[in-house]
């Protein structure tokens, strides 16, 4: 048996997406295997809208443990990122400045390891600035490439630092075949969304973990 406990933010929840997410998708695979009987797997999803690493960490091992499984295996994806990213024209200021981003990451990573070594962190999916420069449904806020791009890479370095597999989304996913799903310019729908459960689903595979 093992658990699976995902946590990240709109895009972990699987907005516009109709059939509920990468997470969900991944549920779907795990609940064929689980009816074959060959092993046993739950998957939970702990994305919220808008949430920036500041508010995962907040959460983190609260949510964490009561999904744990005590005498099976745990497996923790930390997903998200953009949100941190997302830039204030008018205080010309990130949600969450670096810095405190990486220290953010690095915590959720050293409390994960309290209870499981099997442990993922994504990277940053790229977004569509001529529909997110500013952002419709708020015209303070930009999401812009180049900042995305920056917050990936100081989630590259976290990772190396912790010695963490991560899963490079913005390296992957950074060209026009997703672009084109991203229908807002930072969400994608359901083809960008089965772009990503491939990545992480192979990812898990490659080392065996399901």
């Amino acid at each position: 048996m093992a658990h699976i406990i995902v946590f990240g933010d709109s895009t972990t929840y699987g907005a516009w997406d109709s059939q509920g997410g990468w997470v969900q998708r991944m549920r779907e695979k795990l609940d064929v295997k689980n009816i074959q009987g060959k092993h046993y797997f739950l998957i939970y999803n702990q994305g919220i809208s808008g949430d920036t690493s500041k508010g995962m960490l907040k959460r983190f091992e609260h949510e964490l443990i009561p999904r744990l499984d005590d005498a099976g295996e745990n497996i923790v994806i930390i997903s998200g990122g953009g949100n941190d990213a997302l830039y204030s024209r008018k205080t010309k200021k990130h949600w969450v400045e670096i810095p405190a981003f990486k220290r953010n990451y690095a915590r959720m990573i050293t409390i994960a390891r309290k209870y499981t070594q099997q442990i993922i962190v994504t990277g940053v999916e790229p977004c569509d600035e001529t529909k997110t420069d500013p952002v419709p449904w708020e015209p303070t806020v930009s999401y812009l490439e180049k900042h995305i791009e920056r917050y990936n890479d100081a989630l590259k370095s976290v990772c190396e630092k912790e010695n963490v597999q991560f899963l490079n989304f913005f390296g992957k996913l950074n060209n026009k075949k997703f672009i084109a799903t991203l229908k807002d310019g930072i969400h994608p729908n359901d083809k960008g969304q089965q772009m990503m459960e491939k990545i992480v689903w192979e990812a898990m595979r490659k080392r065996r973990w399901v």
